[in-house]
């Protein structure tokens, strides 16, 4: 497996539910740490999963998934959207 690819396994999938997410966009966060934000399919919905991934000590580790993260609706993107707008506007 490439330093860029992960092994993928939906937790608590359901029949069906196990394709692979539809990766958008990862950040390399630290050496061993990413953070990766795809669509996902669970019990037949669509979610934006944004996850964080991590590597063992050993560069030739594969990626694996952690619990840290959040998953959220279509419905919710547009509000979480303008809230990270307005984070960066209020920042120096």
């Amino acid at each position: 497996m490439s330093e860029s690819s992960t092994s993928y396994k939906a937790p608590h999938a359901e029949a069906g539910d196990d394709e692979p997410p539809n990766i958008i966009f990862t950040l390399q966060k630290k050496e061993r740490e990413r953070i990766q934000i795809a669509i996902k399919r669970f019990k037949g919905h669509q979610y934006l999963d944004l996850r964080t991934l991590e590597r063992g000590q050993d560069a030739s580790s594969n990626w694996r998934f952690t619990q840290k993260g959040i998953t959220l609706r279509k419905t919710h993107i547009p509000d979480v959207i303008s809230a990270l707008q307005s984070a960066i506007d209020q920042m120096d």
